[in-house]
């Protein structure tokens, strides 16, 4: 313990003697700490975790995909098309539909302007997903008319009534229509992206609306059911082949052809193909933010391997002396180790406050993005801190060892 303490004070006293050389080596491991646990964090909430909803893969949206037209593949549903998949859609367990639109509310300290979703009521328990306060509006709240009854999202209610519980069943004005306040939503909770509150959609959806897809939709499949045969009833066929499923595109349109000539065939593609253009995306954004962190720690780890080495080099004449003296190249290591482990401390302890500071402003700013779940997760933060601070051991450790293999006479003569 004493040892200990003694390399303590000498480190801290090598620290004072060269403050720019160490505020390089904190710095580097602070920055190589917070890029490498923020970037991290990004692809662990944006891209490996699930989504908090009940069982997320059973979930599928609904579009409506127009061929052959440049820039607008995909739109949203008609009322009818809302209308045909919740009464006939065979592999959906459950079918919800919903339009976004700008609203007023009044009420609180002073109107403010919210992102409103008008949804069906089949949402939320499709979803899985239960409010914080209140309830969730039901089927006799849905029907055609203007909306009653909203749901609060937790950050309107903390920014406009103060977080107040007592706020279920007050009246408020949404568009200076009078509805009342039945439920609040837990806190990151936003689907879709950017909603703030939910009311009833209200819609008669026997009626035409003119083909203006103004609707979104998800489906939560039947049990049994699969993607493909959800695609299958809603989309197109899909066949299942013993031979190399592109060979067989140009029979399968000649014998369509030959049953129907007037029937179209077009976006044929094997189901590898398909599955590729779906993770496509979301597979070179992880790469791209797995190269970036892993660049971050390649790049601090280069930075702290010069920094150490610099320093040992300028303590070989020390070393040697001990080596001289009888000190075990092994104790010089310890204690040399020792020292470098205390900025190597300084520069983990601050480079995760700034991950953790930059994990809530990123959090804050982009929530929607990260569907409410805290980026500066405990456990990333303790693997990230571990890695960096073995790396930073290693690049220490390097020229250590090199330096005490020096012979004590050559190393004497070194200034």
């Amino acid at each position: 313990m004493t040892s200990l303490w003694l390399d303590l004070r000498y480190a801290l006293r090598t620290m004072a003697k060269a403050p720019g050389l160490t505020a390089v080596l904190v710095i580097t491991l602070a920055l190589g700490i917070g890029a490498t646990t923020t970037i991290f964090s990004v692809v662990n909430s944006v891209i490996l975790r699930p989504l908090s909803y009940r069982e997320p893969d059973r979930l599928a949206r609904l579009y409506t995909e127009i061929a052959g037209k440049v820039g607008l593949p995909r739109v949203g549903l008609s009322t009818l098309q809302v209308r045909d998949l919740r009464h006939d859609c065979r592999t959906c367990a459950a079918v919800a539909a919903w339009r976004e639109a700008s609203a007023s509310l009044a009420g609180g300290d002073r109107p403010v302007r919210v992102h409103g979703i008008y949804a069906t009521h089949e949402l939320l328990p499709l979803l899985g997903v239960q409010p914080a306060l209140g309830r969730w509006f039901d089927a006799g709240e849905d029907r055609p008319g203007d909306p009653q009854v909203v749901v609060l999202g937790h950050d309107v209610w903390q920014r406009v009534f103060d977080g107040d519980p007592g706020v279920i069943g007050k009246t408020v004005q949404l568009d200076v229509v009078p509805v009342t306040i039945i439920g609040v939503m837990p806190a990151g909770f936003r689907f879709p992206e950017h909603a703030e509150i939910w009311a009833p959609s209200r819609t008669d959806f026997s009626k035409d609306d003119g083909a203006s897809f103004n609707f979104e939709g998800v489906a939560r499949l039947a049990p049994g059911a699969s993607p493909a045969a959800l695609a299958d009833e809603l989309d197109g066929a899909v066949l299942r082949t013993t031979d190399e499923p592109a060979a067989l595109i140009p029979a399968v349109q000649r014998a369509v052809a030959e049953l129907d000539p007037a029937l179209p065939l077009f976006d044929v593609h094997t189901m590898d193909d398909v599955l590729w253009e779906a993770v496509a995306r979301p597979r070179f954004l992880m790469f791209l933010l797995s190269s970036f962190a892993g660049i971050a720690l390649l790049l601090a780890a280069v930075g702290i391997y010069g920094v150490m080495a610099h320093t040992v080099a300028q303590r070989t004449h020390e070393i040697g002396l001990r080596v001289a003296l009888g000190a075990r190249p092994g104790q010089v290591r310890a204690m040399v180790l020792r020292q470098a482990a205390t900025l190597i401390v300084a520069g983990v302890a601050i480079g995760l406050a700034a991950a953790i500071a930059l994990s809530l402003a990123l959090g804050s700013s982009l929530r929607g993005l990260f569907y409410g779940e805290p980026l500066a997760q405990p456990v990333l933060l303790a693997a990230v801190a571990i890695a960096v601070t073995a790396t930073a051991l290693l690049a220490t450790w390097i020229p250590v060892r090199r330096a005490t293999e020096v012979q004590p006479t050559v190393a004497l003569r070194t200034e």
